[in-house]
């Protein structure tokens, strides 16, 4: 069972005890301020480097598929079911916009980067939660924590990147209050059509909504199938995340 901690009640909100850990705060700080989103953000991200980021994306998102269609298998709790699916169909959906998207003219090549290692670290370790995983089966509350990390950061980083002064009062207005923010946050001004959708696509209600109910569902996940996950296995999961995620945007602007 959960090992007991006197800085953790069961109870608490699991996703803001992860981002505000001693562990995890700084690196979590990095990733959701990262040069990568700035530069987007202020329409000045070379569109090579998108084009680049797309590429990874791609085969991110294959992969990521994988592990959340596999998830859907672990569990017959209609709640996380019915996230799952909705989930698969945004992914499903993104799949078919980053294939538009990578029609444009401005950003459109004639063969796709090959995958980095950065990319194929970060995959490994979704998938691991399904093929390789500890104890040497699946446990539904593990796999979804190594998910957690994309879910959360990239709508935060949008956030807190447009108006950095109410970074944490949007975030947790989202997860905690289950206020609906994304009428709060007015998108930048970018010239770069592309760049603003990306955006706009991080900040709309239906995002904010997946956001919010992805932190429900890890609690419930949580609840119902922690099993012998300890306190300090989770954090070493979702930090390990959050380091791979900031190298994944790191090679994104190095190219790497």
């Amino acid at each position: 069972m959960l090992s007991a901690q006197p800085n953790y009640d069961p109870k608490e909100n699991l996703v803001l005890y992860l981002i505000n850990h001693p562990e995890i705060k700084p690196y979590w700080g990095k990733y959701i301020n990262h040069e990568f989103v700035k530069q987007i953000v202020a329409g000045k991200l070379p569109l090579e480097n998108f084009n680049y980021y797309n590429d990874q994306n791609s085969y991110y998102l294959q992969k990521y598929l994988y592990v959340q269609q596999e998830l859907l298998k672990l569990t017959d709790n209609e709640t996380l079911l019915e996230y799952i699916q909705m989930v698969i169909d945004v992914v499903l959906a993104e799949q078919r916009e980053e294939t538009d998207v990578q029609r444009h003219d401005d950003i459109k090549k004639q063969t796709k980067s090959p995958v980095n290692q950065a990319c194929k670290d970060y995959t490994a370790y979704l998938v691991s939660s399904i093929d390789n995983p500890v104890g040497g089966k699946p446990n539904v509350f593990r796999t979804f924590l190594h998910l957690s990390t994309c879910l959360f950061g990239y709508n935060c980083a949008c956030a807190n990147l447009y108006n950095p002064a109410r970074r944490y009062d949007l975030v947790t207005r989202s997860l905690v209050d289950q206020t609906e923010v994304s009428k709060d946050l007015v998108v930048p001004s970018i010239d770069n059509a592309t760049y603003r959708n990306w955006v706009e696509y991080y900040l709309n209600d239906d995002s904010i909504k997946t956001l919010r109910q992805g932190q429900e569902c890890l609690q419930l996940a949580f609840k119902l199938d922690h099993g012998e996950v300890k306190l300090d296995e989770i954090v070493k999961i979702f930090k390990q995340g959050v380091l791979l995620e900031i190298r994944f945007w790191d090679a994104c602007l190095s190219m790497k």
